[in-house]
């Protein structure tokens, strides 16, 4: 005779159910796993590879500071040709176009302290950016091309370049502009009596000879046109511009006045030029990155304390 089943008691029921739950759970995370692995799950920004695919440094990167620094050299002064960094570039300048003489030029654009600077804060991007934030911000702008991978060899060579023009100089992280202590400073002009005509005068007698009569660049390079940089670029704005056309042009003898550097910034800035579109120049999430190591198969345990 077959014995009656006895009601389960209460604390039974409750291990029951929590053994219910849990081999659901488990089951659901078992699922979900499976379907990241297939396709990766996006994570804010980025793209987590489940599978362990990372984006890392090449092999032949160098692994010293003054190679690094030396190779960062390299794609400042040929940047819109170097193999690492002209796949980044959508016209025909490179680094040193605008900061002269790999950006030790007292009056072109110098970098010597810039590297003091960071993190600092960028009114454009609301935020607090790095040095390196700062460098991709120039490939999509005054390069008019494509922001490099974070943590790359690309900008972890240039950053290392120009931190190097900074060294043993002391740290000043700017809280207004992400710019060193020698930046270009504003010309004192009347701005409002600015000719663009009259700086279209000046450009063929001054400016021609080096940048081509239509500003496609000749010795120089392009100063507006596909070639030159877009109009997120830091030069189009024309008031930096001026600073800069009256502080180094033209090369090797910087003879313009305050009044026809400001002419002539007005009238290349009103050329045709590139729109910048920032979504454009960005690449999919999952090329924003690099794992900075060449080193991906580390392990470490769990090792006895010694005297």
């Amino acid at each position: 005779m077959r014995r009656k089943q006895e009601p389960l008691g209460l604390t039974q029921t409750i291990l029951l159910a929590l053994l219910v739950a849990f081999a659901g759970t488990t089951f659901y995370f078992a699922l979900n796993y499976l379907a990241l692995r297939e396709q990766g799950v996006s994570k804010g920004s980025a793209t987590v590879n489940i599978s362990g695919s990372i984006p890392a440094l090449p092999q032949d990167f160098p692994e010293s500071l003054d190679q690094t620094v030396a190779l960062g050299k390299d794609i400042f002064m040929n940047t819109k040709d170097h193999p690492l960094s002209k796949a980044y570039v959508g016209n025909a300048l490179s680094c040193t176009s605008c900061h002269l003489n790999g950006g030790t030029d007292p009056k072109g654009l110098t970098l010597v302290g810039t590297a003091t600077a960071f993190p600092a804060y960028s009114a454009r991007e609301k935020a607090v950016i790095t040095l390196q934030n700062r460098i991709g911000d120039c490939f999509m702008r005054s390069l008019n091309g494509t922001l490099p991978p974070l943590g790359g060899p690309v900008l972890v060579a240039l950053e290392a370049y120009i931190a190097s023009l900074s060294q043993g100089m002391p740290l000043h992280m700017n809280p207004k502009s992400p710019t060193g202590l020698n930046a270009l400073k504003p010309l004192s002009v009347d701005w409002t009596r600015a000719d663009a005509q009259r700086g279209k005068s000046l450009y063929q007698a001054k400016c021609a000879v080096c940048h081509g009569a239509e500003g496609q660049g000749q010795v120089g390079p392009p100063l507006w046109g596909p070639k030159s940089y877009n109009a997120g670029a830091g030069m189009a704005n024309w008031k930096n511009l001026a600073a800069f056309v009256h502080g180094a042009m033209p090369l090797g003898n910087p003879n313009c006045s305050p009044d026809a550097a400001r002419d002539i910034a007005a009238y290349v800035d009103s050329q045709p030029r590139p729109t910048f579109r920032l979504q454009e120049h960005l690449p999919p999430s999952g090329e924003l990155g690099v794992y900075t190591s060449k080193v991906l198969d580390e392990v470490k345990e769990v090792q006895p304390m010694r005297p």
